[in-house]
């Protein structure tokens, strides 16, 4: 995930770089490229960027397989 913070703490400029990023995005779909477009993106503006909820949801997996939802 990117935040729109840079490795400094700063906010990325411009606010609307979400949005914009978003229609770029449109055009490559969801195939490598766009993966890689991504991480260079965040790359180039120096942004922090996060894995995710990744183990959130392995967490959340494991414990429906044995019925546990709590």
């Amino acid at each position: 995930m990117i935040v729109g913070t840079t490795l400094d703490g700063s906010a990325f400029r411009p606010r609307d770089w979400a949005e914009r990023l978003c229609g770029v995005m449109a055009a490559f779909g969801g195939d490598p490229m766009a993966y890689r477009f991504l991480v260079n993106f965040a790359k180039d503006n120096e942004l922090q960027v996060r894995d995710g909820r990744v183990a959130e949801r392995t967490k959340l997996a494991e414990m429906q397989r044995v019925g546990d939802t709590a």
